[in-house]
């Protein structure tokens, strides 16, 4: 508001003292055309003079007769080119009367006797005419009055301006800062407590509803980051204490085991089981172990897998005989014969090896599994007991179990199909799922096609 007050302060000043010298230009322009006309029009008069019998007639000092004079109105004086007046009275300015002979016309301003007068002397060149110079003199008092006059309203003014500006600067201030204030306000809560859903109401389109809606834009993703950022959290939390629950099951399996075993009244058969119940948990525990440092190498920021073309079919019968399934009647292979695509052989083997076990686990001894192979594509298809649409945005979480007594029961751990995700997101291609409860399930995987450039 002081600097709003400021400038509309300068710029009256600025403007009054412009106007004011803009009006005594004007007014002098006026004058020095008005004294000039009077001027022309007495050098064209004719010029009576004094004769050697009349009062005021010049004498030498012998009492001779001097050169004649002529008579002159009050306000004019007239001058021969040499300087010499032609009249009783000397020149109002002798600089003027200089710069006229020299010029023709000059223009300047006198104080006799403490008033001002504007003076012009005028060298009058009029043919037929002798030539003279011509003074003429006006008070420019009224010119002082007026000067005076415009600079008391000037200065009157400025009291009522400073007034006026801090008014309108309190206005304009209390429309341009309260959105700010509201954005402030928002930012502090925001700042204080993370969590809070505030928003800034927009209207209009100018340039503080441009900057609310970026705001509220900012603000949105910012609670996206914070909500994602909780979830991550707590998938972390939950993966480790499933990680854990899942270690702590074989390692009680074993302990209780070995107690049975060493206990001193134990028979050979005891010892035996107790021996079988610590290898079948060992393996349990291996297999955990190998899982959970394959999700630690996909956590890792950036991992991205190296890929290059390869044949679907072999890669995929490899995964098939490494879960053990090569000889189930259940698995249908559907094969577009030089079916490639874009991929990396380990994780593409894994990725197989997943699903079928995973199909293989749900679905009937009397069902069926078809394998579908095509270019940059395959789909494993099973006609199981499928997934309810409830669960299926949760399939791929870690430990995550549609149907945890049974997975338990058959060696699961809830990861497989997390891996298979992760693995596919790394090689850059995408998976989906088509499940319905009792009908089946149809996982497909899709690869970068043939003209991407591998990596």
């Amino acid at each position: 508001m002081l600097w709003n007050c400021a400038f509309i302060l300068g710029a009256i000043l600025l403007f009054g003292g412009v106007q004011i010298w803009a009006s005594q230009q004007s007014s002098m322009r006026l004058l020095d055309g008005g004294l000039l006309q009077q001027v022309t029009d007495f050098a064209r008069r004719p010029r009576p003079i004094r004769g050697p019998d009349e009062p005021g007639f010049p004498q030498d000092g012998q009492g001779r007769q001097n050169r004649m004079r002529l008579r002159m109105p009050p306000r004019f004086r007239m001058f021969d080119l040499e300087g010499e007046p032609l009249g009783p009275d000397p020149a109002y300015d002798a600089r003027l009367l200089s710069e006229s002979i020299r010029r023709g016309v000059a223009f300047g301003n006198v104080t006799i006797d403490g008033t001002e007068f504007r003076v012009v002397s005028y060298r009058n060149n009029t043919p037929g005419r002798q030539a003279e110079v011509i003074q003429a003199a006006q008070e420019t008092d009224s010119l002082a009055i007026a000067r005076r006059g415009q600079l008391w309203v000037l200065l009157a003014s400025l009291p009522v301006a400073i007034l006026a500006s801090f008014g309108l600067a309190r206005l304009l201030a209390k429309f341009v800062l309260k959105p700010v204030e509201r954005l402030t306000h928002v930012a502090e809560t925001i700042a204080q407590n993370p969590d809070a859903a505030e928003r800034i109401g927009v209207e209009g389109d100018d340039e503080m509803a441009r900057l609310g809606s970026t705001f509220n834009s900012m603000t949105d993703r910012l609670q996206g980051a914070l909500e994602e950022s909780k979830l991550a959290l707590e998938r972390q939390k939950r993966f480790a204490s499933d990680a854990a629950h899942e270690l702590r099951s074989p390692l009680t399996s074993i302990s209780l085991a070995s107690e049975n075993g060493l206990h001193k009244d134990s028979t050979p058969a005891e010892m035996r089981s107790s021996l079988e119940t610590i290898a079948r948990s060992s393996g349990v525990m291996n297999r955990l172990t190998d899982v959970l440092l394959t999700l630690a190498r996909l956590d890792k920021q950036g991992a991205v897998l190296a890929r290059e073309q390869v044949e679907l079919e072999p890669i995929l019968k490899e995964a098939l005989a490494d879960a053990y399934l090569a000889g189930d009647r259940r698995f249908v292979w559907e094969v577009d014969l030089g079916s490639t695509a874009v991929a990396n052989p380990s994780a593409l083997r894994q990725i197989g090896r997943n699903l079928f076990e995973n199909a293989a686990a749900y679905t009937p001894e009397n069902g069926q599994i078809t394998i579908r192979v095509s270019n940059d594509c395959f789909e494993v298809a099973d006609t199981g007991t499928g997934i309810p649409a409830e669960h299926l945005p949760h399939i791929f979480e870690r430990f995550y179990r549609v149907d945890p007594s049974r997975t338990r029961s058959k060696g699961g751990f809830g990861l497989g199909l997390s891996i298979v995700s992760e693995l596919v997101q790394a090689q850059g291609a995408t998976i989906t799922v088509d499940s319905e409860p009792g009908q089946g399930t149809t996982f497909v995987i899709r690869f970068a096609r043939h003209d991407a450039t591998p990596t």
